[in-house]
């Protein structure tokens, strides 16, 4: 697992301004279960980006027992 984020928001009033994050977040082979259906996800992975105003997931993957399921994308204008 890597992690390099950086994290900013002010409390004005009580109230959280527009936060700001950018960095790399990584996880490579990791498996999960999901406890309340009793779902085991194996080899899991996922790699995200935050630029100052997108979000990159260049991988996103994980399997069960009868699935796999592997995504990539993008979001702009995000946060």
């Amino acid at each position: 697992m890597k992690c390099r984020l950086k994290f900013k928001s002010d409390l004005v009033n009580l109230k959280i301004s527009k936060p700001f994050i950018e960095g790399l977040f990584s996880i490579d082979q990791c498996d999960y279960t999901f406890v309340p259906k009793n779902l085991t996800f194996k080899n899991n992975a996922i790699d995200l980006n935050f630029t100052s105003d997108e979000l990159i997931v260049k991988n996103f993957s994980f399997e069960t027992m009868k699935s796999k399921i592997q995504m990539s994308g993008y979001s702009k204008d995000f946060m």
